[in-house]
């Protein structure tokens, strides 16, 4: 498969992953998805159905997130790279929080909701916490690199920086409403970002020397 035919599976994948990822944040406006919430809301479908979507977007974005640091290598350098690895190390740790509150949790809600409780109770937090700091620094040093290297616009990696310090605020917003809200905002920005990134890839119609 030529470089031109990779670009153009992996800006597809970019795209269709962030369509995926902003039709899961309309679900927080209809339900809590809160890491927190009551053992029994974990049976709901619309929960199960925010972290499968989410776990299908993260999934695809991670796919096509390596094509995007290669289309500008030559500019990025280790900055890039180093911010690449780093967000998906993060991203990977997320995908496999949110496959236990879809598979493991519902299970255990449904058998034994007081294993949950304690589960959420304990330092399981860590876990997410983890993910989420190594996606917050990932993505500040990955939109660096894309503004430095002035392959995509500046405003693809001011957008990449922003969305981790949105979904700061959509965790600590006290209320569902206002939380659902933020996270929506991550979703757009993120969405923007990788899907001006995935049409650019999509449109590739040549070989490219990273």
């Amino acid at each position: 498969m030529s470089s031109a035919s990779l670009y153009r599976l992996s800006g597809m994948i970019l795209l269709i992953g962030v369509i995926v990822r902003i039709v899961s944040a309309i679900i927080p406006f209809l339900v809590s998805v809160n890491i927190q919430t009551e053992s029994e809301d974990l049976q709901d479908p619309l929960v199960a159905a925010y972290y499968s979507l989410t776990f299908v977007s993260f999934s695809l974005i991670i796919i096509g997130l390596p094509a995007m640091y290669l289309r500008q290598s030559a500019n990025s350098g280790k900055l890039g790279l180093t911010g690449l690895l780093i967000y998906i190390a993060g991203t990977l740790l997320d995908i496999a929080c949110i496959a236990t509150f879809t598979t493991v949790m519902p299970l255990l809600s449904e058998k034994s909701p007081e294993l949950v409780d304690a589960v959420l109770d304990s330092n399981f937090a860590i876990f997410p916490l983890g993910a989420f700091l190594l996606c917050f620094l990932g993505a500040i040093l990955l939109g660096i690199a894309v503004i430095k290297a002035k392959v995509f616009p500046a405003y693809v990696g001011a957008l990449f920086i922003a969305s981790p310090i949105l979904y700061v605020l959509s965790s600590i917003i006290g209320n569902d409403i206002g939380g659902a809200i933020f996270n929506s905002l991550t979703a757009i920005a993120l969405g923007i970002a990788l899907g001006k990134v995935g049409l650019s890839l999509a449109s590739t119609r040549r070989d490219v020397s990273p």
